[in-house]
């Protein structure tokens, strides 16, 4: 063996492709969202809508929280640059632009939003 070839012979043995844990057979939202009154951070029941170019899908329920807040979630295993508002009578609508959802090997890697929804004062209607 060649001064060279012992050389990087250990180097290559370091280099092989360790393998990769097999990916599961779960189907993972792109997005969840908790969401919460923002002066009482209790949960809220809201409509929370995500929009990716002409995909737009009303997230459903995907769980609580062990604070009683419910998990909303959805495109499942869909890859995207999202813009998610999240709306509520009474309250402000929110809305974030940007929000990139990645996906690796095996599934998507599901970006996790709380969002505080601001409460609005009614109008009060004028008497004459």
């Amino acid at each position: 063996m060649s001064l060279l070839a012992a050389t990087l012979a250990p180097l290559f043995s370091q280099m092989e492709p360790k393998a990769m844990p097999p990916c599961t057979p779960s189907i993972e939202p792109a997005i969840t969202v908790v969401v919460s009154d923002s002066r009482t951070q209790k949960p809220l029941e809201a409509t929370v809508v995500v929009k990716d170019g002409s995909f737009q899908e009303t997230l459903e329920w995907n769980g609580v929280t062990p604070t009683g807040h419910t998990i909303y979630g959805g495109a499942f295993e869909r890859p995207g640059r999202y813009t998610i508002t999240v709306s509520r009578d009474g309250y402000a609508t929110f809305v974030m632009t940007g929000v990139n959802v990645d996906k690796d090997d095996c599934h998507v890697m599901t970006r996790q939003l709380k969002v505080n929804l601001q409460p609005v004062k009614p109008r009060r209607e004028s008497s004459r």
